[in-house]
């Protein structure tokens, strides 16, 4: 009897394992899904600094409520790749500072260039850009990876600021990062700084993501 005591137990501890790790394959998966770091895509347009700390996760210095992790892998002289964010940089950018109409010349002209042979290159949203900025200023004295150029210091992103008016709300500025003071700023359109173009890694996961962020 005892012996048929101690099997039936073994059985049973077996058959018990073996359903809990049956369950646990799939939410396994969605755990480490949901781990993975998603950068908003979509360009969206903000009106008070109150809803700009609030969108875009930046305390009231204008400095990131967390920063993002980021596996930077180097393809070539001209791109890195950020395999944790799914996103492929430019290492340089612009050479000279721009306004925001001619940023997006800018990017116009890497697309119909097909810059290291892509032709899907942008503006990166603030929240993609905010990936780049670092806690700590790096050996290079900025707040951004060595592994990129030192001369893209003031980045516009695609996101807008705007004004409530009588006639509607009136974009008239961008936002951007400063890798000089580590954070993030808001410019008006006529004022000029850098361009740092990125695209993402998997261009058909960008559908997932927009209605993540939906």
């Amino acid at each position: 009897m005892k012996k048929i005591l101690i099997i039936i137990t073994i059985l049973f501890s077996a058959l018990l394992i073996y359903t809990i790790d049956f369950k646990s394959n799939k939410p396994s998966s969605v755990i480490s899904e949901k781990k993975m770091n998603h950068p908003r895509n979509v360009p969206i347009t903000v009106f008070s600094d109150e809803e700009a700390q609030e969108k875009f996760q930046i305390n009231e210095r204008y400095r990131p409520l967390k920063y993002c992790q980021t596996q930077f892998k180097v393809i070539n002289d001209s791109v890195v790749s950020d395999t944790i964010n799914g996103l492929m940089w430019q290492r340089s950018g612009s050479m000279h500072a721009v306004t925001f109409k001619q940023a997006q010349q800018y990017i116009d002209d890497l697309n119909r260039q097909q810059f290291n042979n892509h032709n899907d290159w942008r503006l990166p949203t603030l929240d993609e850009l905010k990936t780049l900025l670092l806690q700590k200023k790096s050996q290079q004295y900025l707040f951004i990876n060595p592994i990129f150029s030192t001369h893209q210091r003031h980045c516009w992103s695609s996101d807008t600021r705007a004004a409530k008016t009588p006639f509607g709300a009136q974009k008239n500025a961008a936002w951007g990062v400063d890798f000089t003071f580590g954070y993030v700023f808001w410019g008006k359109f006529d004022n000029k700084f850098h361009v740092r173009a990125l695209r993402r890694l998997c261009p058909e996961c960008d559908v997932n993501i927009n209605k993540k962020h939906k």
